[in-house]
C-alpha cells in the first residue's frame, strides 16, 4: 500500500504544467489526472468503499454535476441495473434511479455495447430512456454519459455522469473518461475475493484450515502479499494506460516501466530500458541528434528539472523516426525526497504533416495571387497611358477578368473552410435539374464557344430539394475541369439518369486521363493534379473538386471519378430523391 502510495504521489509543485502559467498539454492532464486518481484508490480493498470513492473521483476529475455506479447484470431480466454509489444523491432522488429494468435504459445500452454511450438531455431523449426523466426533473442536465468499467474482457459496472451547460464537450473529456474506466475496473478486480490459487501465505486457508505460522510471521507474510498485490495492480495500470507513458523507479536500484502506447510509439523498448541483446530507440532533438543519458527528460526529472512540451523524436531501430511532445516530471514522496520520475510522449505527426500542408497551401495561395494582381497591375498601367478611345475597353475586360480569377479563389478558400468546420450552409428548394443542367451547358458554351457539349437526359426527371445556386457551382467546376483537361476536338457528354432513388450526372472527356495512383487523391484539399505530364501544373488552389465533394456530401449524395489513362475521365454525383418527388412515395 505504502509502494503505491509513494509512487502515485506527485506534489503540486512538480505538475507537469507550465511554471509561466501556459495550460498544460492534454496528455500531461491525463497522465495528472489518472495518478490523483490512482493516489485516491491507493489502500481500498474493501469492495463498497471502492464503489464510493470511484463515483466521487469520477464526478471531480471529469467536472461532472452528478456521478453513479451501477451494477449490471443483462441476463437477469427482473433487476438487471442496480445503483451501487453515487456522488451526492439524496435519499428520494435515489430512490427513483435505483431500479432501472427498462430496456431502453443508457446504462444497459453501455452494458451491452461494452463502449462509452452519451445523449443530449431532451425531451425525445427522456421518452427513449428510461433513467432520464427523473434526472431530467431533478437537475435538468445538458447531456450525460455511461461508460462500462471493463477488465480482462469483465464487465465490473457502468458509471453513469451527468453534466450541466458548463462542462467541457463530450469528444475533449472521452479520452479521460476511458482512461479512469480502466483504471477503476483494474481497481474492482483487484478488490474481488482471491482465488484459491492465490491463497495469501500465511493467512487462514481458502479451503478451511488454520494457518499453521505464528501470528508474527503471518502479520509479515499478508504484508508481503499486499504489497505484492500492490506491485502488480500499478504495474498493470501503467502498462494498459491509453496514453504514452513511462516511470523511472529509483528506489532500490533503477527500473522502467512504460505503457503498451510507448511501445508502439518507440517501435520496441523505452531508450531508457535495460535490454541485454539488440538495438533499441534512440530520444533525439529536432534534427537527428542522439540525447545523452544526462539530457534525458526522464534523467532529468528524476534529478529535480521538470520538463514541459517540449518537441523530441523518437528514431526507432528501423531508422524511422517519430515526432513526440514530451513532458517529464519528478514522483515525490511524502517526505518530499524524489523516489523517481514520470514522463508522457505525445505523437504529433499528425499535426506535423497539418502544419507542412498549412505551409504549402500558404506558398501555392501566395504564388497564384500575385500572377493575377500583376495581371491586373499591368493592365491598368497600360490603361492609363492610352488615349481614351484606343483599346481602353479590352485592357478593361483584362483587368475585370482577373478580378474576377481573384474573386474565386477568395470563395473557393471560404468554402473550404466552412467544409472543414461543418458550416456549410445549405437553402434547399425543390429543383428542375434538368433545367439546371441545361443553364450550366449554355454558360460554359458561352464561355467556351469552341468546346462543344452534349447534353442528354432522362425523361419524367422529378424535382429534387436542392440549393440551386450550390449545384451550379459543383456543375460549373466540373464542366471547367472537362474543357481544361479535355480533347479541344472531342466534345464533352453530360448525362442525367433516373436511377432507383437518386439522380445520377455524368460528365464526360475525351484525354490523357487520370492515373490509378492519383485518383484516391483527387477529392482532397489542395490536390491539383495534371494529367499531361508535358504540361506544366494548372492553376487555382486545388479546391474545386474538394468543395464539390462536400457540396454533394452535404446533400445526402455521392461523388466519384473514372478513369483510363489516354482515353476518357469522367465525374459522376449523385442526389437523393425527396419523399415528395412525384411517383418516388
Amino acid at each position: 500500500m505504502a509502494a503505491r502510495e509513494s509512487v502515485a504521489e506527485v506534489s503540486a509543485h512538480d505538475r507537469l504544467g507550465h511554471d509561466d502559467g501556459e495550460p498544460e498539454s492534454a496528455t500531461a492532464q491525463l497522465a495528472e489526472m489518472v495518478v490523483e486518481a490512482a493516489a485516491a484508490l491507493s489502500g481500498k480493498f474493501q469492495p463498497q468503499a471502492l464503489r464510493e470513492i470511484i463515483a466521487e473521483q469520477a464526478a471531480r476529475l471529469l467536472g461532472a454535476d452528478l456521478s453513479l455506479l451501477y451494477g449490471v447484470a443483462v441476463e437477469d431480466q427482473g433487476r438487471p441495473v442496480r445503483l451501487l454509489a453515487s456522488s451526492s444523491l439524496s435519499s428520494t432522488f435515489a430512490a427513483q434511479l435505483e431500479d432501472l429494468t427498462g430496456t431502453s435504459s443508457l446504462v444497459l445500452r453501455a452494458a451491452e455495447s461494452r463502449r462509452v454511450e452519451h445523449a443530449v438531455v431532451d425531451q425525445a431523449a427522456c421518452e427513449r430512456f428510461s433513467d432520464f426523466s427523473a434526472l431530467a426533473a431533478s437537475m435538468a442536465p445538458c447531456w450525460v454519459l455511461a461508460a462500462p468499467l471493463l477488465s480482462a474482457g469483465r464487465l465490473f459496472g457502468v458509471l453513469f455522469c451527468a453534466f450541466g451547460s458548463r462542462s467541457a464537450p463530450f469528444q475533449e473529456i472521452l479520452p479521460c473518461v476511458r482512461a479512469l474506466c480502466a483504471l477503476f475496473a483494474l481497481a474492482l478486480a483487484d478488490a474481488e475475493p482471491a482465488a484459491p490459487a492465490r491463497t495469501r501465505p500465511g493467512s487462514v486457508d481458502y479451503v478451511g484450515g488454520a494457518s499453521t505460522l505464528e501470528p508474527l510471521e503471518a502479520a509479515f507474510r499478508e504484508v508481503e502479499w499486499r504489497l505484492a498485490e500492490e506491485r502488480r495492480w500499478l504495474r498493470s495500470v501503467i502498462e494498459d494506460f491509453p496514453v504514452a507513458i513511462a516511470v523511472l523507479d529509483e528506489r532500490g536500484g533503477p527500473s522502467l516501466l512504460a505503457s503498451r502506447r510507448c511501445q508502439e510509439l518507440c517501435g520496441g523498448p523505452h531508450p531508457l530500458a535495460v535490454v541485454e541483446i539488440g538495438p533499441c530507440a534512440l530520444l533525439c532533438e529536432p534534427g537527428g541528434r542522439p540525447l545523452l543519458l544526462p539530457e534525458m527528460p526522464l534523467v532529468r526529472a528524476a534529478r529535480g528539472e521538470g520538463t514541459t512540451c517540449k518537441e523530441l523524436w523518437f528514431r526507432r531501430t528501423d531508422g524511422s523516426y517519430v515526432p513526440v511532445v514530451v513532458s517529464a516530471g519528478p514522483i515525490r514522496g511524502e517526505d518530499g525526497a524524489i523516489h523517481g520520475a514520470i514522463a508522457s510522449y505525445e505523437d504529433v505527426t499528425i499535426f506535423r504533416e497539418i502544419e507542412r500542408l498549412r505551409e504549402e497551401w500558404t506558398s501555392l495561395v501566395a504564388h497564384d495571387l500575385k500572377q493575377p494582381l500583376s495581371a491586373i497591375s499591368a493592365y491598368a498601367g497600360m490603361l492609363s497611358r492610352l488615349p481614351e478611345s484606343a483599346g481602353a475597353t479590352a485592357w478593361s475586360q483584362k483587368i475585370l477578368s482577373n478580378v474576377r480569377r481573384l474573386d474565386r479563389m477568395a470563395e473557393d478558400l471560404l468554402d473550404a473552410s466552412k467544409i472543414e468546420a461543418r458550416h456549410l450552409s445549405l437553402e434547399r428548394r425543390p429543383t428542375d435539374v434538368r433545367g439546371l443542367l441545361h443553364a450550366a451547358v449554355e454558360l460554359a458554351t458561352a464561355e467556351r464557344p469552341d468546346r462543344a457539349i452534349v447534353l442528354t437526359a432522362d425523361e419524367d426527371v422529378p424535382p429534387v430539394l436542392v440549393d440551386a445556386a450550390r449545384m451550379d457551382q459543383v456543375l460549373g467546376n466540373l464542366l471547367l475541369n472537362a474543357a481544361k483537361y479535355g480533347d479541344p476536338s472531342a466534345p464533352t457528354r453530360v448525362t442525367l439518369s433516373l436511377r432507383d432513388a437518386e439522380l445520377e450526372v455524368a460528365i464526360e472527356n475525351r484525354g490523357p486521363g487520370i492515373p490509378p495512383d492519383e485518383l484516391p487523391r483527387l477529392f482532397q484539399r489542395f490536390q491539383r493534379l495534371s494529367s499531361d505530364r508535358s504540361r506544366s501544373r494548372p492553376s487555382g488552389t486545388g479546391l474545386g473538386l474538394y468543395i464539390c465533394k462536400g457540396i454533394v456530401e452535404a446533400h445526402g449524395g455521392r461523388i466519384w471519378a473514372q478513369s483510363e489513362v489516354n482515353k476518357t475521365t469522367s465525374f459522376h454525383f449523385t442526389l437523393p430523391l425527396t419523399e415528395t418527388s412525384p411517383g418516388h412515395g
